[in-house]
């Protein structure tokens, strides 16, 4: 699944914005654990408000532009309490 607002990365039409609660609903039956890393948005924040959320900052990396090593928000999503450190 691609980032909020990125779901033509993968190919025109592969993903559509709806296919972030289809995946909340199929987490949500799941009856192991998961751990979800996505960023952190306010419509990702309503589709998986029913989980545990623990937001984090990270850097991508991939082309290495200045403007994409600057910290961004990242939200780890579970069905299980965690906290960091």
């Amino acid at each position: 699944m691609p980032y909020w607002g990125c779901e033509d990365d993968y190919g025109k039409a592969m993903f559509a914005a709806s296919d972030f609660d289809g995946m909340a609903e199929i987490l949500g039956a799941i009856k192991g654990t998961f751990l979800l890393s996505i960023n952190d948005v306010a419509p990702i924040r309503e589709a998986f408000a029913a989980f545990h959320f623990v937001p984090v900052k990270t850097s991508y990396t991939i082309g290495k532009s200045p403007s994409r090593s600057e910290p961004v928000g990242e939200l780890l999503i579970s069905n299980f309490k965690f906290r960091m450190g």
